[in-house]
């Protein structure tokens, strides 16, 4: 595809009396041009998945052993080739005045961003029934590579996790879920979740390390080293009750309570930042449906607050 960038404004798309309102309506006429011109963007991805599994005590759910392999791949290319071109619909411009502060770390004329993502992943362990209760212990263990089509820079990453799950059903009546991974360096996710009717509570905790595209980026305008990012923290309670008040027409409050620390983010300037301090999210509201003979509405109301 063709990225545009934005499309140009000038002094005929602002709004009078305040230069830094646009007009909308002014951005849909028939001579309105991007702010890029000639830019192509590729996004090309692969992933595999291979399961099996083999029962270990015959004639019984009691005992299988299983293997899990995912292998994915992504590749992306950013493409300019007319980074110097001016063009007079944009006002004399040209693609570098898109760029950030007009920075350049490899070549002034021409960018060619290529980056490659893979990912492997082996996952083993043993699954079962006994009286009812559906459980799996697992060694999982995955294998990261980044590379950056500048200076042919590569990021590796490896990482080891032991975990389990156990869940009963009850069909039409409850289910529970427990599920958690830990690695050595003490990364961990742990999630439960239990439904009761039209009752349900699901928790999730984790403690997980920054990313390996966090940690670092090569390009023609932008680049970052962050080896010392610290672990990401984040605990989340959600909740929700559906109430039916007959067939078709229901109401269902809900809430989400969120609590981040060490939070990552890339700021305006297109870098990566750590927030050291808590935020906390909360979200509550209604999501209603109402049936009236052959029409549905739904109605959806949230109020939303970070702290």
């Amino acid at each position: 595809v063709f990225e545009q960038g934005g499309i140009y404004t000038d002094s005929l798309d602002v709004l009078p009396g305040d230069t830094s309102q646009i007009v909308s309506d002014s951005l849909f006429g028939e001579y309105e041009f991007s702010l890029l011109d000639g830019v192509r963007v590729q996004d090309r991805r692969n992933n595999y998945h291979v399961y099996h599994h083999y029962q270990l005590v015959d004639s019984s759910q009691l005992v299988y052993l299983f293997h899990e392999f995912d292998r994915e791949k992504q590749v992306n290319l950013y493409e300019d080739e007319n980074i110097s071109t001016t063009r007079s619909a944009i006002g004399g411009k040209s693609n570098a005045d898109f760029y950030k502060q007009n920075t350049y770390f490899f070549s002034p004329t021409k960018t060619i961003d290529s980056t490659v993502y893979q990912l492997f992943q082996n996952k083993i362990g043993l699954k079962g029934k006994i009286s009812g209760i559906y459980y799996e212990g697992f060694y999982k263990q995955r294998n990261y590579r980044f590379r950056h089509y500048f200076e042919e820079k590569q990021s590796y990453l490896n990482e080891a996790y032991i975990g389990g799950v156990l869940e009963k059903q009850v069909l039409g009546k409850y289910f529970v879920n427990a599920a958690f991974e830990v690695s050595p360096e003490g990364y961990y996710l742990g999630t439960f979740e239990g439904k009761y009717k039209g009752i349900k509570l699901k928790y999730i905790s984790s403690s997980q390390p920054s990313t390996i595209f966090q940690d670092a980026y090569f390009s023609n305008h932008v680049q970052w080293e962050n080896p010392n990012l610290d672990v990401v923290n984040s605990n989340q309670l959600y909740g929700e009750a559906l109430l039916k008040i007959k067939k078709g027409t229901s109401i269902k409050p809900f809430f989400d309570v969120s609590n981040l620390n060490n939070f990552i983010y890339f700021g305006q300037d297109s870098l990566v930042y750590q927030n050291a301090e808590n935020i906390q999210l909360l979200n509550v509201g209604i999501d209603g449906q109402l049936k009236m003979k052959n029409w549905y509405f739904r109605q959806f109301l949230k109020y939303a607050q970070s702290s």
